[in-house]
């Protein structure tokens, strides 16, 4: 079991679409639930759309989604707006010496990075997490051969680290192609590998409108043995990188 901090921030970031974000999300929730902290999944979109409403989780996570939209009283109209923002607060304790302890994970999807950094730095939203002492970590999933994604990273770095730790993490959906990330930062950078094993496992991924982990396609009575064991492998496989690398940077002991 991983010996995490009692207070961690965690931000899953990249302004790029598809690269496993929420996957990533849904997957860290997964492992933390492990801990006797409480977990607080929030995700983060410029619309009212969101993935994680799609998967399942046990009743250790608390799961909150955030629209950056707001309606203007003044005009009458749907507006973004960094005022839902605010919702984060809530999350703080009221009472951290009740030994519980606090894990925050943050999907930020697509387009919504710069909000959150404007609210959190230029509008000091982010201060009261800092002034609790909470940890802060950001993992930030590319994909292989995606050059927008790529330029997240090569942009963003240095801003993240003015949190806390900054680690990648590469999805393998498409290769592992990543020469469009500037290579001082590849091999900075602490990173772990997202493993999606093509498409007789990804048509199990989704159905309808439910998503899964991997954990969660490996359980599922349904699914052919083979997409079962590659799922089952995957999940492993995370479970054990993730417990690396958090040791690595100090995170868990």
């Amino acid at each position: 079991m991983m010996n995490l901090p009692k207070l961690l921030f965690v931000l899953v970031c990249n302004d790029k679409g598809g690269v496993g974000k929420s996957l990533f999300s849904a997957m860290l929730a997964e492992e933390f639930c492990k801990t006797e902290r409480t977990i607080n999944l929030v995700e983060i979109e410029q619309h009212v759309e969101f993935s994680q409403n799609g998967y399942s989780y046990t009743s250790g996570v608390k799961l909150t989604t955030i629209p950056l939209i707001a309606k203007n009283e003044i005009s009458g109209r749907v507006e973004p707006s960094l005022v839902r923002l605010d919702d984060l607060w809530k999350l703080l304790p009221s009472d951290q010496s009740d030994g519980t302890g606090s894990i925050v994970i943050v999907d930020c999807g697509a387009s919504a990075f710069q909000s959150l950094m404007l609210w959190g730095l230029d509008q000091r939203g982010l201060k009261p997490f800092r002034d609790a002492q909470y940890r802060f970590v950001s993992f930030v999933p590319v994909q292989a051969g995606d050059s927008g994604a790529a330029k997240f990273v090569n942009t963003n770095t240095a801003l993240l680290k003015k949190f806390g730790d900054v680690a990648l993490v590469k999805n393998l959906r498409a290769g592992s192609d990543y020469s469009s990330i500037e290579p001082a930062l590849v091999e900075s950078l602490p990173s772990m590998t997202l493993i999606y094993r093509g498409l007789p496992l990804s048509d199990f991924m989704q159905q309808g409108e439910t998503n899964f982990t991997f954990r969660q396609v490996a359980a599922r009575a349904d699914v052919p043995r083979r997409p079962r064991m590659e799922a089952e492998d995957c999940a492993i496989h995370f479970s054990d990188q993730l417990s690396v690398l958090l040791k690595k940077i100090g995170v868990s002991s």
